[in-house]
């Protein structure tokens, strides 16, 4: 099992089960009625919104006239689905499929306009944005969410990290989080990050006044084929997720404006290095 993402396997299984109805010219009512479920079941597969059960996949694959040798790996993709990964005891299950993806994430193109986004983060900057959104917060969990956004950059040290490109606008520098040793080390870290092979960063200075991203935070992760890219947001606390290819296609639109109206990462560095010697005690 070392090295296969439970998560995604379950996501391979999903869309390409919705790949053999359609070849099948089933619709999700008729496939729904030969397995003896409900259309939502048969959505909630297709969309990987709910535990994938190998018997279901056995059946839909017999249902389907699919090829036994592919039927057999869909089985045994939908066994290693059902394994458990160090992220599955986290209880947000929207917030786990997102971490499921990240971890096995290609390219990673995160954009946030007041805060660095959790994967660039250190330690004590995590630890002072999560206490001053959640407020009043247990100290024992503030400390499982400190330490779950840490282990989440992990990835960033694997043999073949994915690609990683954030910009964030100039507030971000500017915003206290923290005191001014966090802020300093923060700012520190990403110095050190950007200087990384397949990582960059860019800021949007204050200068580029009002532009296409100024209301938009999200963060694109690009997999690997089989699996869909996917867009995701959280706002007001809810959590977002966009695959269809128009909306893959208007963020990757946006990104292009972003990377344009944003400091090359050389002025991007300076920028960060100067602010961060206002932090320097």
């Amino acid at each position: 099992m070392a090295g296969i993402n439970p998560s995604l396997r379950h996501h391979e299984v999903a869309t390409r089960l919705r790949a053999l109805r359609m070849d099948a010219g089933l619709t999700m009512k008729e496939a729904a009625q030969r397995l003896e479920c409900s259309v939502a079941k048969i959505s909630r597969l297709e969309t990987a919104a709910r535990g994938v059960i190998p018997r279901d996949v056995r059946d839909l694959c017999a249902i389907y006239g699919a090829d036994p040798a592919e039927a057999a790996v869909l089985i045994a993709m939908a066994r290693e689905a059902r394994a458990s990964e160090w992220w599955e005891e986290y209880p947000d299950e929207k917030f786990r499929a997102y971490i499921g993806h990240e971890a096995d994430a290609v390219a990673i193109f995160s954009y946030d306009t007041g805060i660095f986004p959790g994967i660039v983060q250190t330690s004590g900057y995590a630890r002072a944005i999560i206490k001053g959104v959640a407020g009043r917060i247990s100290a024992e969990t503030l400390a499982k969410r400190v330490e779950l956004r840490m282990r989440r950059q992990d990835i960033l040290h694997k043999k073949d990290p994915p690609r990683l490109h954030i910009i964030v606008d100039e507030s971000a520098l500017h915003r206290r989080v923290g005191d001014e040793r966090v802020m300093y080390e923060q700012l520190s870290h990403l110095l050190e990050l950007s200087g990384r092979h397949r990582m960059s960063l860019q800021v949007i200075p204050f200068s580029a006044g009002s532009h296409k991203g100024l209301n938009e935070t999200f963060t694109l992760l690009e997999m690997a084929d089989p699996i869909p890219d996917v867009i995701y947001q959280e706002v007001g606390g809810r959590i977002e997720y966009f695959r269809k290819e128009k909306e893959l296609q208007a963020y990757r639109d946006l990104i292009g404006h972003l990377r344009a109206v944003g400091l090359g990462q050389g002025a991007s560095r300076a920028l960060i290095e100067e602010v961060s010697q206002k932090y320097r005690s």
